[in-house]
């Protein structure tokens, strides 16, 4: 199941690009097929880069509720996943300075050069 559940504030969903449905959706996929919660923390909300895709509604932030195996492993299984599934497009950071805690998807059409968010 994916639950929305921002940390400082609530998650703010505004325009859903249809890249977007298409991550949620994917998301759900692995979520049902591994039995763990996947938890939206942020799309266009609280402090992010000034930048960041986040404010125009083309980035995601996850995290990964798992009961019987180490959250790590879970959130590695769900980058992994989402990495072989997204294609082009798609930039995602998970295991990098800022994104020790969750996994941030964002759709970045442009491919531009950025620092992480």
């Amino acid at each position: 199941m994916i639950r929305f559940e921002g940390h400082r504030e609530p998650v703010r969903v505004g325009f859903l690009e249809p890249e977007i449905v298409q991550l949620l959706n994917l998301t759900s996929v692995w979520s049902a097929r591994h039995g763990h919660d996947v938890i939206v923390t942020s799309m266009n909300d609280h402090k992010h880069s000034k930048r960041s895709l986040h404010y125009e509604d083309k980035a995601v932030d996850f995290q990964v509720k798992a009961q019987d195996i180490p959250i790590i492993e879970a959130m590695e299984s769900l980058a992994n996943f989402l990495r072989g599934n997204l294609g082009l497009g798609w930039d995602l950071i998970w295991d990098a300075p800022g994104h020790y805690n969750h996994i941030h998807v964002e759709w970045d059409i442009r491919q531009r050069e950025r620092k992480a968010d």
